[in-house]
């Protein structure tokens, strides 16, 4: 089966879709997987010192090692015409566009077994008409096959009019916010598949999903004050750990387009917390810039004689315009239908497909999005090799090279967040406690059972006296059980101490031995009971000091509450 293909090189990301056309129409619609993990890939391009060139995650991952190798955002220097120099050699901004395309077509022909039909290849509605021929001079010198250029807000609603109606005549504005850049353009559909650019479209530079991102990120910032004494340049774990928070933030911020509020971890060597931000915060943080890019909107559509009223409805492209914000300002400020494309990242590519297609060629009625929601099931490995700039050769797959971001292939797998010191003491404090509430139940237990030791021991014994109460075990409700057990002096328990983690060089009594013994066991084993040696203690004998002495009188009032302990050292440490 033939295919149509469509590609977007655009400031932060490369996509790619195709159309494949059978019996004279489109069949199926899908986007191409460009990634390991994701359909998009990072628009960067690694240049080696032996002239070997990668591209989208490879290039990721070598900027993790030789990060001034690494070319970003190339596409915005292709209409100043001003090279790129890497340890002085000067690339041309076009070449470097050439071989990203060169990439994709490559990537695309090994997943579907053979060459594309057609290859559409979009661009900013600003272009003008010698940096269109830059770039097809470049292609040219690649020897790549002829292409068809298309602007970005053109294939956007392309792909738009195959999922909703839309009438010759009809008119659209599109709303196209990216990663790095900001675009608006109003269009009228002047054919079955066919829009024209009406007016001047309005573009602004250096505002999309990566200002967004470091919105987050300072956010995280303000809320954790130790992170601004961090470097990420003093070693390679703080550089991995940065990183990773910038990544977090990330995901945060694509979440709170569904979620309301977010949490986002904070993971580095000395500092591990979280950051919680509602989507009510965030939105209120950049909602400056969302209001430029609505005023940016509304000179488009004065540009070509408009106004609000004129429009049939309001398209949404590009991955941060998922913003619940953006559709309710533009909602508000014009009082049109605003649309959300359901993959507006891929929206571009997905119409730049469908806009190349041969004109006998009819297109669907519907897109068949199963392969772009089920890509990650199947994951497959992107090219990493070329060996040539000059010649802009196909790249060479490499089966064996990893995807994963570079700050997670450069971790070694056993490295672990460090574990806060107050868990340590708290799960240390609490198993000596549970060690030293089970000893005191244990003798408590065994000084209970004394009388009836006795008893088996000596047969039946006289009752108590009337002066002396009969003996029983007390265990006040204090942190430290202790045994009371009446006229028994000879036998004392061994105290439970509450020191869990001992202060070193600590000289206070009940606390630790010279020896250094673990203060929740007695230095000495605990002796059996006999029952012959405290007989005496259960009643005294006639005419004995103990049995002519009067009983106090009964006390209904609670005995006074244990004098409060000196709280010790390590205690505080643990509750600061």
């Amino acid at each position: 089966m033939s295919y149509w293909l469509g590609i977007d090189v655009g400031t932060t990301l490369i996509t790619a879709a195709i159309c494949h056309t059978q019996a004279g129409h489109c069949a199926r619609l899908e986007v191409v997987p460009l990634g390991a993990r994701s359909a998009a890939v990072r628009s960067m391009v690694y240049l080696g010192s032996d002239g070997e060139v990668v591209v989208g995650e490879a290039a990721e991952r070598r900027a993790a090692a030789d990060p001034d190798r690494v070319v970003r955002e190339f596409t915005r220097r292709i209409s100043d015409e001003v090279p790129v120099m890497i340890d002085g050699v000067r690339y041309s901004a076009a070449g470097l566009t050439a071989v990203v395309v060169s990439w994709v077509i490559d990537r695309v022909a090994q997943l579907e077994g053979a060459a594309a039909q057609g290859i559409t290849v979009t661009h900013p509605a600003g272009w003008g008409a010698n940096t269109i021929r830059a770039v097809a001079d470049a292609l040219r010198a690649a020897d790549l096959p002829e292409v068809i250029f298309c602007t970005g807000p053109q294939a956007a609603a392309v792909s738009y009019s195959v999922r909703e109606r839309v009438d010759v005549g009809s008119l659209i504005a599109v709303y196209d916010l990216g990663g790095g850049k900001f675009e608006a353009a109003v269009l009228r559909k002047t054919g079955a598949s066919t829009f024209s650019v009406l007016g001047t479209p309005e573009e602004i530079e250096r505002l999309g999903g990566a200002v967004f991102d470091d919105v987050v990120f300072g956010h995280v910032i303000r809320a954790v004050p130790a992170l601004c004494e961090l470097d990420p340049e003093d070693t390679d774990r703080l550089r991995r750990s940065f990183a990773l928070c910038r990544r977090e933030c990330t995901e945060a911020k694509e979440a709170l387009s569904v979620h309301t509020e977010v949490t986002i971890p904070v993971l580095f060597p000395e500092v591990q917390t979280q950051v919680s931000l509602t989507r009510a915060e965030f939105e209120d943080m950049i909602r400056p810039q969302i209001a430029e890019t609505v005023d940016a909107l509304l000179r488009a559509l004065r540009s070509a004689g408009l106004g609000p009223a004129d429009l049939d409805a309001v398209l949404l492209v590009g991955g941060s315009s998922r913003v619940p914000l953006i559709a309710q300002l533009l909602s508000s400020e014009l009082g049109r239908p605003v649309g959300v494309d359901p993959d507006s990242q891929a929206a571009i590519a997905l119409g730049g497909a469908l806009s190349g297609l041969p004109a006998g060629v009819a297109h669907p009625a519907g897109i068949d999005t199963t392969t772009a929601d089920g890509m990650l099931d199947t994951p497959v490995r992107a090219p990493v090799g070329m060996t040539s700039i000059a010649g802009f050769e196909v790249p060479e797959l490499a089966q064996s090279e990893s995807h994963d971001p570079p700050w997670l292939t450069d971790t070694p797998l056993d490295d672990e967040a460090p574990e806060a010191p107050w868990h340590r003491a708290r799960s240390r404090r609490l198993t000596r406690f549970a060690a030293a509430g089970f000893l005191a139940l244990v003798v408590a237990g065994g000084a209970a059972s004394v009388p009836f030791i006795m008893a088996a021991h000596r047969g039946p014994t006289p009752a108590p006296a009337a002066a002396t109460p009969a003996p029983r075990v007390r265990v006040p409700a204090t942190p430290a059980p202790q045994i009371s057990v009446p006229q028994t002096p000879e036998v004392q328990a061994p105290m439970a101490t509450m020191a869990a983690i001992p202060p070193p060089k600590n000289t206070e009594s009940g606390t630790q031995d010279s020896t250094g013994a673990d203060p929740t066991t007695s230095a000495e084993p605990i002796k059996p009971i006999d029952g012959s040696a405290r007989s005496r203690a259960v009643a005294p004998r006639a005419g004995s000091r103990a049995a002519r002495r009067p009983s106090p009188p009964a006390s209904t009032t609670p005995p006074p509450p244990p004098s409060p302990k000196r709280v010790p050292e390590w205690v505080e440490t643990v509750r600061s």
